[in-house]
């Protein structure tokens, strides 16, 4: 009899161990994804490091696999957006890419707002594809109050069914999920008014021991943010910035800037030590120390219609006429090529007389029209 209640009291103590174990993991787990809200990085890849974070950690608590997505709602499209996914199949990814209210499992959430677990690939499980192999999921709405914010999937064995407690802790997750993607957002909402003009006036010594070229990084992806789609706009706002900082403060010609990267890509002379750029930035540097004081205008303004983002320098400007001319000669050139993506990435880029000025202009998404802009 004593030997039954000693495994009894050990069974209890060996429970009751692991049920703190968990706990404590779980606690790791939240803390990890509250600390990414500290970082300087944008919304995607925080969702990215969240994901990795979930599915290695907390995964396994709800005996879930490793294996999710996390989808952010554009309010503009009204559809939700696939901005992280691990071990997703490429068929599945393309086809999950935008999804609309009601669309399968991860659209039904989002127009329900309501947790939904599905032990098996069934009649709501809309999207398929030849191999699929049996499964279930359980997907997890991101919200603020009633606000749609995006959504988590997290795949499950055939058959898996959560537990209250399980419950409780996906709705914990999805809860710092919600606080990560407010936060980004605010972020640049919060500073970028709808109603306001806001505009940067930069020294180009930099602050806090960054560069003018690092600060540039970060303006861009603080503006991107404000935009539509950031990873659309991140890259080509980054290069306006730029060029305003090497040819309208630093004075580096067009001729220089291709000697500093190599020379052009496939003709003779060609210096392949040069391409990453390292010589280039060190003559941008040694030039920022020569012009400290002068400084790169950035404005933003936004309507209901359009965001127009303005980048003046104070240099002579360049010919726009003329660069466009030979735009043609410049395709493998290391310069010249991130104004042409920016004309591609854009509704519009317009310049000022003397070239010193651009703005870059968005259309705004207007709700009922297919395109996201108005029929003209």
């Amino acid at each position: 009899m004593r030997d039954e209640e000693d495994d009894s009291r050990n069974t209890i103590l060996e429970d009751r161990v692991a049920e703190l174990e968990r706990n404590q993991k779980r606690l790791d787990t939240l803390h990890k994804l509250s600390s990414l809200g500290l970082s300087d990085t944008d919304l995607r890849t925080q969702m990215a490091n969240a994901l990795d974070i979930i599915l290695s950690e907390f995964a396994p608590l709800v005996h879930a696999e490793r294996r999710g997505a996390i989808f952010v709602w554009d309010r503009h499209h009204r559809e939700l957006r696939l901005v992280a996914h691990h071990q997703l199949s490429p068929p599945l990814v393309r086809q999950c890419a935008r999804l609309q209210p009601g669309q399968c499992l991860c659209g039904r959430v989002a127009g329900t707002r309501e947790m939904l677990f599905a032990h098996c690939i069934d009649e709501r499980h809309s999207i398929r594809f030849e191999g699929m192999t049996p499964h279930g999921h359980f997907i997890v709405p991101i919200t603020s109050g009633r606000r749609l914010l995006g959504v988590l999937n997290m795949y499950t064995e055939h058959g898996q069914i959560p537990s209250e407690e399980d419950k409780q802790q996906l709705d914990a997750i999805a809860n710092f999920l919600a606080v990560l993607i407010k936060s980004e957002q605010g972020r640049a909402l919060d500073v970028l008014s709808s109603t306001r003009l806001w505009v940067i006036e930069q020294e180009i010594m930099g602050d806090h021991g960054q560069d003018m070229l690092e600060i540039s990084s970060k303006f861009a992806r603080l503006l991107a943010k404000a935009c539509p789609d950031y990873a659309q706009y991140v890259s080509a706002l980054e290069e306006l910035i730029i060029n305003a900082i090497e040819h309208g403060v630093c004075g580096i010609t067009t001729e220089e800037k291709s000697l500093l990267k190599g020379g052009v890509i496939g003709q003779p002379g060609h210096d392949f030590t040069k391409l990453d750029g390292h010589v280039w930035r060190e003559e941008v540097a040694r030039r920022l120390a020569l012009h400290h004081g002068e400084s790169v205008s950035v404005a933003f303004e936004q309507t209901e219609t359009e965001i127009r983002i303005t980048v003046t320098d104070p240099g002579d400007g360049f010919d726009v006429r003329a660069f466009r001319e030979k735009r043609e000669r410049l395709l493998m050139h290391p310069n010249g090529r991130g104004i042409q993506v920016a004309e591609h990435v854009f509704d519009a880029l317009e310049y000022n007389d003397k070239g010193n000025q651009v703005t870059a202009i968005i259309k705004k998404p207007v709700a009922g029209h297919p395109s996201g802009h108005p029929t003209p």
